[in-house]
């Protein structure tokens, strides 16, 4: 995986991490595109806070459906951009549409600074868009296909 990334990654136009509150990220058509060893895939890179100043937390990981899901995979790379660890297969939530908010898939991913992670990057996989999400509905199964894009959100939730 290390071999087919990270070093000639876009960080140009990264995204800052943003403490104590729940901030948007959205991937589109727009996105800088990479083929990573599971595909060629649209990307966003956040800048995570410095180990010296932040301790491991919790960060929660939403994807709204909008047209489909966009279905995440992460990277944690170091300060010369270098794979520390990939988390595929990530087991999220799914959680449904009412009157006031969109369904989305929610994740909890474990975040370590003080481990050398300078750096998260959100991408997907073609086998995930291959796939689809099945979700129970009192009406039937209903069937939410993966896609390319999608809007995210991300929060610290606390320390480990």
């Amino acid at each position: 995986w290390g071999e087919r990334c990270c070093t000639d990654l876009d960080t140009a136009s990264v995204e800052e991490w943003q403490r104590g509150r729940e901030f948007g990220l959205e991937i589109d058509q727009n996105s800088e595109s990479h083929t990573f060893l599971s595909g060629d895939s649209p990307y966003l890179m956040v800048r995570l806070p410095a180990g010296e100043e932040r301790n491991g937390f919790v960060m929660r990981l939403r994807s709204f459906a909008r047209d489909g899901l966009f279905v995440p995979s992460v990277a944690f790379l170091d300060a010369d951009l270098a794979p520390l660890r990939i988390v595929t297969d990530i087991v999220a939530d799914f959680v449904p549409e009412s009157w006031h908010r969109r369904g989305y898939l929610e994740a909890f991913i474990p975040v370590m600074p003080e481990h050398g992670e300078r750096w998260l990057v959100i991408y997907t996989r073609e086998d995930d868009l291959r796939g689809q999400t099945v979700v129970d509905e009192e009406r039937g199964p209903l069937r939410i296909p993966h896609v390319r894009e999608g809007e995210l959100s991300l929060t610290e939730l606390s320390d480990r």
